[in-house]
């Protein structure tokens, strides 16, 4: 199958000229604030971050523009997230990963994440991390 005959989402765009107010939800999240344009990778787009900054808004988002229900894409199975917090999953290489943060939403990459850092700092010293997370 050809690159553009597959069937993906291949990017979106905020529409900034239809909205009202910056200070009403959804788009007072600085995410959402803050976004132009995402750019998605035909094989797998990865979305990181904290809590509450604005993820699941936006896939929430993502999926009613594209006709699906929000909370579940129960319209088609061509629409799905997952959630991971495995620095594993995140390695895949044909991929883009966007960093969610107070500030806005960034590309980074894989050796740029936290899930990689933290697990990294873990595997360099799990002795030490260990004592740290079984002391009471």
């Amino acid at each position: 199958m050809r690159l553009e005959d597959r069937p993906y989402l291949r990017e979106i765009q905020l529409k900034r000229d239809e909205i009202d107010s910056y200070d009403e939800y959804p788009f007072c999240i600085p995410a959402v604030k803050e976004l132009d344009f995402i750019d998605f990778h035909p094989d797998v787009t990865f979305f990181v971050g904290e809590n509450g900054t604005g993820k699941s808004t936006l896939i929430e988002g993502i999926a009613v523009a594209q006709g699906f229900n929000p909370e579940s894409g129960t319209k088609s199975s061509t629409f799905s997230t997952s959630r991971t917090h495995s620095p594993i999953i995140l390695a895949y290489p044909r991929s883009k990963i966007y960093q969610f943060s107070a500030t806005g939403i960034y590309e980074v990459n894989y050796e740029e994440t936290e899930h990689y850092a933290v697990t990294k700092d873990f595997l360099n010293r799990h002795e030490q991390m260990m004592k740290i997370l079984m002391e009471e």
